[in-house]
């Protein structure tokens, strides 16, 4: 049972006492969830299930429940056992149903007396109504009995039954994420956007699904879904085209019609065919508004697949025949469903209109689009380009095991081939297989743009497999191509962990041409390259912006993309809540479109939030996760973030001899977990870690580059610090980083530690109470707590600032700012300047008694 833990506890409770009637379509689970309650079921289980052939034999389903308690009926009065014998036919002669109804309740009341009894009655609209009746009969006087009667009833169905006061349970399909562990348990796994499309074109329906699941063929399964018209199992088209052949023949005309177009317009529909309302009247559609919609998604299915296939071409010609002048491109589409041969002029118009949907930001219907465009193309040269597109296409909406099996069909090195088997490859395998395939591919591209785009491709490929000298070279190689000298200077200055001295628009808008073109790339470049910006909450506010046009134009695979340097920022902003919802997104949106070395980069940014939270068990199952798809896949960047997690979370329980090793080995070459970025990132860390474990031998020479991000040159003087026991690096270690939180508490809190031990408490006292609040309004508790610890041992407690001591406008720009909005935002917000907004907050800083924009979250600012 999958998906049915709230149902199966309800049945559960009603099959041990009580009556219950549960309601679904065909194939929604009544049989399985009944068949699973009378696997545990204790003492004595009836059970008889409705026969359509049967249904106008009286008693005939009574007969098929008692049968096997026969042998009970002679201890009834008799009476109620003459008549019971008479309806099940083991007697002859008249009876009546009030008598019946009697014995039935009477033989199931003298069962319970020695053991619990269970009714089970499967498909009960095709019980016949004698029995029916005798069962509800029962059923509404059960008193306090050990009995439970269970009825399963299709809904809807052409024979009711009426189940007037009796509790009622009706089953729903199954939500996508239970819709994915069928699918899974059936060795069928497929990616999150054809999950999604199978859900909405079954509902749910479980036994539609795992009849989808049950084929062979996943690529089959991805293009339906795509289509929106899913083969319908037999037993389920049963339960549909008995309505449909109910319907009169124009009717059933007009429904096909409905179901050819899926547009809903009703317009069309009865422009071309018969009356719907016989078929509103049974159920099957719903009309509203000038719309036609069919009553549940497996009907439409239904309609479509019972056709024949002349049927079905007739209905795409007339509808192309009515939208001809009205909206081409879709007549052009009902034309193509309609033609089974070659046809070049069609299969090149249909190729236009793709490529006019993915720039509307219709993905999923451009790769079907591009798919019918190359089963129509004669040539084979044409075949293959407009299939290695559909492939690209499908790759970015989500489906990469589609994208992989497309590919798998063409032969040759095409651009469009080579972009996308390198984006397969980038993201969905081996990191340093993809930075071979990548990096020859690009040095073998004949036209700057085409080598510019897998130049960046292959860098990231290194950037994650730590091949830093790699990735630098290949920045150098991209700032010698035509119109990409700024990128590949931009490119070189994150890789050496430089601010950018651009801010995201400006990237935005000096891209190359072959960068503008490109709906992803346009918006992914900058935010990768101003992961060091000079304005942190430019690039948080440009990342934003980005997320949702990625989003909004269905490119769920790059959103996946996108989002961890999204994530990074927002960590490094004091963002927390943001930045692990956002995680939590990304990580669901790598799984859904089969990106596992992306998972691995969610992963390990959730195991460091983890971990600077104080939640250790939190932080040792991500971190775990994370290793585990990071480490097959030459992951190290995820690796090694996962390992520094692990770490902090050691170092903040005082388990500093593990901490210590586990930071040591980030800089190890060759380990799996080694990444050089990560170890400048975590070398404060790993400093503190080798003090306080008395293993200064292992503390590297630091030096600090002036052209790193403040936060960073923060990070780097906290290390000299401790290292040198240097009162000037432990105050530089606090400066310039208002707008990063956790690096100035960390700073205040080693900076109070030294002040402490060098006998000078007050001054020990004002750095620890700016540590714990601003560990306290980030939530990180085991900090917090350390920093109270410490203020305690000098004599101090932590006071608050008074609210009350901020003028109007003030308190105004404090809550803004708060909520993260930068300065210039806050100034559109109440029409000052933003140098207004920095006076404001400069004023407010030393009122609160916190040191920075960060610690504004700790306080009620609303008016």
């Amino acid at each position: 049972m999958i998906g049915r833990d709230e149902e199966l506890r309800v049945v559960s409770g009603v099959a041990t006492g009580g009556a219950l009637v549960i309601r679904g379509e065909a194939g929604i689970g009544k049989s399985t969830l009944l068949a699973e309650v009378v696997s545990g079921a204790p003492g004595r289980v009836l059970r008889a299930s409705g026969v359509e052939s049967e249904v106008e034999i009286a008693f005939s389903g009574l007969h098929q429940l008692l049968l096997p308690a026969l042998d009970e009926i002679g201890g009834l009065p008799e009476p109620q056992a003459d008549a019971l014998r008479r309806a099940l036919g083991t007697a002859s002669g008249e009876t009546t149903d009030r008598l019946v109804c009697a014995a039935v309740l009477g033989l199931l009341n003298r069962l319970a007396e020695r053991t619990p009894v269970l009714v089970v009655v499967d498909d009960a609209h095709d019980v016949d109504r004698a029995s029916m009746t005798a069962l509800l009969f029962a059923a509404r006087r059960l008193a306090d009995r050990p009995i439970g009667m269970l009825f399963a009833v299709r809904d809807p169905a052409p024979r009711t039954v009426d189940s007037a006061g009796l509790a009622e349970l009706r089953l729903s399909g199954l939500d996508g994420e239970n819709a994915a562990r069928l699918l899974d348990e059936l060795g069928t796994p497929v990616d999150g956007p054809t999950r999604d499309r199978l859900v909405a074109a079954t509902a749910g329906n479980p036994l539609a699904l795992t009849t989808l699941g049950r084929s062979a063929d996943r690529d089959r399964l991805a293009l339906d879904a795509l289509s929106g018209t899913v083969p319908v199992d037999s037993a389920l088209r049963a339960a549909f085209t008995a309505q449909l052949q109910a319907l009169p023949t124009e009717t059933q005309a007009a429904l096909l019609i409905a179901a050819a177009d899926d547009t809903g317009r009703l317009d069309l529909v009865e422009s071309l065919g018969g009356p719907l309302d016989p078929a509103e009247q049974a159920g099957l559609v719903e009309v509203s508004g000038g719309r036609l919609r069919f009553a549940h998604p497996l009907a439409r299915a239904a309609t479509y697949s019972s056709a024949t296939s002349s049927q079905i071409g007739r209905a795409h010609r007339r509808i192309a025949a009515a939208l001809a002048a009205t909206d081409p491109p879709r007549a052009r589409w009902h034309r193509c469903l309609a033609t089974a041969g070659p046809d070049e002029a069609l299969a090149a118009e249909l190729e236009t209109d793709a490529h006019d949907a993915e720039a509307r930001g219709g993905l999923a219907a451009t790769a079907s689009v591009l798919l019918h465009a190359a089963r129509l193309s004669p040539a084979e040269a044409d075949q293959e380009r407009r299939t290695a597109a559909a492939a690209h296409v499908a790759w970015k909406s989500g489906h990469a095991g589609l994208a992989r099996t497309l590919l798998s069909r063409i032969s040759g090195n095409t651009p469009t081939q080579v972009r996308t088997r390198g984006l397969v490859e980038l993201y969905s395998s081996d990191q340093v297989m993809a930075l071979h395939f990548l990096r020859r591919h690009a040095r073998a591209a004949h036209l700057p743009d085409q080598a510019g785009e897998l130049f960046f491709l292959a860098a990231d490929a290194a950037l994650h497999a730590d091949r830093l000298g790699d990735a630098r070279r290949l920045a150098r190689q991209v700032a010698d191509l035509p119109g990409f000298r700024d990128y590949g200077r931009w490119l070189a200055d994150v890789l050496e962990l430089r601010v950018v001295d651009a801010e995201p628009w400006e990237v935005f808008d000096a891209a190359p041409e072959s960068v503008r073109r490109s709906g992803a790339h346009r918006w992914l470049l900058p935010m990768l390259l101003n992961r060091f910006g000079r304005d942190p909450w430019a690039a948080r506010e440009f990342g934003l912006a980005a997320h949702e046009q990625l989003r909004t134009t269905g490119m769920l695979a790059i959103s996946a993309i996108a989002l961890p340097w999204l994530v990074e920022l927002e960590c490094r902003l004091g963002l927390w809540a943001d930045a692990a919802e956002h995680a939590e997104e990304g990580l669901h949106l790598a799984r859904d479109t089969g990106q596992r070395p992306r998972e691995a980069d969610f992963l390990s940014q959730l195991a460091l939030l983890a971990a600077w939270r104080g939640d250790a068990s939190g932080c040792r199952r991500h971190a775990r996760l994370a290793l585990e798809r990071a480490t097959p896949v030459h992951n190290n960047l995820a690796a090694a973030q996962a390992t520094w997690a692990l770490a902090v979370s050691e170092l903040a329980s005082g388990d500093v001899e593990q901490a210590s090793d586990r930071l040591a080995a980030l800089s190890a070459p060759g380990l799996p977990k080694a990444h050089e970025h990560i170890a400048r990132l975590a070398a404060a860390d790993a400093v503190e870690a080798h003090v306080r474990a008395g293993r200064v031998e292992r503390i590297a020479e630091i030096s600090i580059d002036p052209s790193n991000p403040s936060w960073l040159q923060a990070v780097l003087h906290r290390c000299r610090a401790l290292a040198e026991d240097s009162e000037q690096h432990y105050r530089l270690s606090t400066s310039d980083v208002d707008d990063f939180p956790f690096e100035r508490a960390r700073g205040s809190l080693l900076h109070g530690q030294w002040l402490r031990r060098e006998r000078r408490p007050a001054e020990a006292r004002a750095e620890l109470r700016v540590g714990i609040d601003l560990f306290e309004s980030l939530g990180a508790r085991q900090w917090a707590e350390r920093a109270r610890g410490e203020l305690r041992a000098c004599g101090g407690s932590a006071p608050r600032g008074d609210i009350a001591a901020l003028t109007a406008q003030e308190r105004e720009v404090a809550a803004l700012a708060a909520l993260g909005l930068s300065n210039r935002e806050i100034a559109a917000r109440l029409f000052i300047s933003h140098r207004t907004v920095g006076y404001h907050l400069h004023k407010v800083f030393p009122k609160l008694g916190i040191a920075g924009r960060g610690q504004l979250r700790g306080f009620d600012l609303e008016p």
